[in-house]
C-alpha cells in the first residue's frame, strides 16, 4: 500500500504489470472496535486521517509502555507529558495509558495554549470531558497547563524537584522538546541525572542525541504511527542511535529497496502489517516513508528476554518533512506551495521548496526555499503567508502552523530550490537524508 492505492507488488518492491487498486483510508478502518475515541493522525502517510482508537488497544499500549519504562529502572517515578490536547491524541492518549496500569500522568504541559490555535468546540469538549470523566471514577488526570516552547525551564525545573524529592521523573515529549528542556536546564545550571526523557514523533539523530545526554538524562524512544500503535520501543542499551525492539506481537515489519529521487540514494523502506485485533487500521504491508536499518541480534536487555529480538535502527523519513514533532507529507504544502504563495508573492510553483535542515542546536528547521528572481517583502512577511496558508489546509496541518510559528521552525532562504539528477524538482527537499526519522 502506497498512499491512496495499493499495489500488486514482487518481493523487489516492484509494482507488478501496473496493477494498481484506488482506496481510501476509510477502506481499512477496523470494523472490530467498539468503544473509541477519534483523533487524527499526524499526515505522516498522506493527508490526515480520523483514526479510530479502542480502548483495548490502549491498554495493550499500556502494557509496552510499562515494558519499555521498567527496563530503563524508569518505572514508578512521577510522569509528566508536554503534548498538545486533541486533535492531536498524543496527550489524551498518554492520559489513558497511565491510568490502565494505575498511575497517570503527574503533570500535563500543553506547548499550545487557546491563544496558539482554536480546536473544534467537539476536541475541547472530548478532551475536558475525558479528564473530568476520568477523575470523576478516581483516577486523577491532571488538567492541561499551557507551557509555550520558550518555557522549556518551567518543565526542567520539574523534573529536576521531581528528581530531588521523589528520586526521579520521566518526562514524555517530542524529540525537539527534549532538546528545548535539555538547552533551557544547561542554560540554568541544572543537572537531570536520574531523569528520562521519553521521545518520540520525529528524528533522535546524532546531534539531539549529544544535546541530550549533555543534559544528564537518560533518552527512552519508541517508534510507531497512529494507524496501528508502537511498532517498537527503545533498547535501554542504545541511547544514542534511536535502537527499537520492533513489538512483534503487535507488527510485522519486512524492509525493501527503495529509491530516493530526493538524494540518489536506496534505501531500506519498512513495510508494516498490522496483527492486533485491535489495531485502529488493518494494513498489509504498508509503506510509511520511514527507512531504518533493520537485523535481528541479541542485545542482552530485559527487552530481549520477551523473545522481541528484530531490532530497528536509525529510523528516519525519506518521504515527508518533520518539525517540532509534527510531520507533513507534500500532500499537506502542496496548495501553499503551488498556489497559495505563487498567487500573493508572484513567481510559480517552480519557485518555491520547503527544505529541512538540523540546526547547530540539534533542532530541525524547514526552509522556505524561493527563488532570487521573485520579488519579496519582508522575510516574516512571507513565513507569515505559508503559515496562514498553512492553516487553512486542515486541522492538523493547523496545528504544525501553530508549533512552527511559536518556534520560530520556519525561515526564508533565498536560492535556487533544489533538483535532482534527473531534473526533478521535489516539493518537499530533505538535506542529509541519514539525519531524518520518524518517531
Amino acid at each position: 500500500f502506497r498512499g491512496g492505492r495499493t499495489c500488486v507488488m514482487g518481493v523487489d518492491g516492484r509494482v507488478r504489470d501496473g496493477r494498481e487498486i484506488r482506496v481510501s483510508p476509510e477502506q481499512f478502518d477496523n470494523p472490530h472496535l467498539s468503544h473509541y475515541l477519534r483523533v487524527r493522525s499526524g499526515g505522516s502517510t498522506g493527508r490526515a486521517t480520523r483514526v479510530s482508537t479502542d480502548l483495548d488497544h490502549l491498554a495493550v499500549q499500556a502494557e509496552h509502555r510499562m515494558i519499555c519504562l521498567d527496563a530503563q529502572g524508569a518505572f514508578g517515578f512521577p510522569y509528566g507529558i508536554w503534548r498538545p490536547p486533541l486533535p492531536s491524541g498524543s496527550g489524551i492518549n498518554s492520559l489513558l495509558r497511565g491510568a490502565r496500569w494505575g498511575d497517570p500522568p503527574t503533570r500535563w504541559f500543553t506547548p499550545l495554549g487557546h491563544s496558539d490555535f482554536r480546536p473544534g468546540i467537539k476536541f475541547r469538549v472530548a478532551n475536558d470531558l475525558t479528564v473530568a470523566l476520568g477523575r470523576l471514577f478516581g483516577s486523577e488526570l491532571p488538567w492541561p497547563e499551557p507551557v509555550s516552547l520558550d518555557r522549556a525551564l518551567v518543565i526542567a525545573e520539574w523534573m529536576s524537584e521531581m528528581r530531588d524529592t521523589r528520586g526521579g521523573a520521566v518526562l514524555n515529549t517530542t524529540v525537539s522538546n527534549g532538546v528545548r528542556i535539555a538547552l533551557a536546564a544547561s542554560g540554568a545550571g541544572i543537572r537531570l541525572d536520574r531523569t528520562w526523557l521519553y521521545l518520540a514523533g520525529e528524528p533522535l539523530t546524532p546531534a539531539k542525541a549529544a544535546r541530550l545526554l549533555e543534559s544528564g538524562a537518560t533518552i527512552m524512544t519508541d517508534y510507531g504511527a497512529s494507524e496501528c500503535g508502537r511498532i517498537g520501543i527503545g533498547c535501554p542499551n542504545h541511547q544514542n542511535d534511536g535502537d527499537v525492539h520492533v513489538l512483534s506481537d503487535m507488527v510485522a515489519v519486512v524492509g525493501f529497496p527503495r529509491d530516493v529521487t530526493s538524494s540518489g540514494e536506496t534505501v531500506t523502506s519498512l513495510h508494516v502489517t498490522s496483527l492486533q485485533p485491535s489495531s485502529p487500521k488493518l494494513l498489509f504491508n504498508v509503506e510509511f516513508d520511514d527507512c531504518a536499518d533493520m537485523e535481528t541480534r541479541s542485545c542482552g536487555c530485559s527487552i530481549e528476554s520477551l523473545g522481541l529480538t528484530q531490532h530497528l535502527r536509525h529510523i528516519r523519513s525519506f518521504g515527508k518533512l518533520v518539525g517540532e514533532g509534527v510531520s507533513l507529507l507534500a500532500s499537506e504544502m502542496e496548495h501553499v506551495i503551488e498556489t497559495a504563495l505563487p498567487s500573493r508573492f508572484g513567481g510559480s510553483p517552480l519557485d518555491y521548496q520547503i527544505e529541512e535542515i538540523e540546526g547547530s542546536d540539534g533542532l530541525t528547521r524547514l526552509a522556505l526555499v524561493v527563488s532570487p528572481h521573485v520579488s519579496l517583502p519582508a522575510e516574516e512577511v512571507v513565513v507569515e503567508g505559508l503559515l496562514q496558508a498553512l492553516g487553512e489546509v486542515s486541522a492538523a496541518a493547523d496545528v504544525a502552523r501553530a508549533f512552527w510559528r511559536q518556534s520560530e521552525t520556519v525561515q526564508l532562504v533565498r536560492a535556487k530550490p533544489h533538483v535532482t539528477s534527473p531534473g526533478k524538482q521535489p516539493l518537499l527537499h530533505k538535506r542529509g537524508l541519514g539525519s531524518a526519522s520518524r518517531g
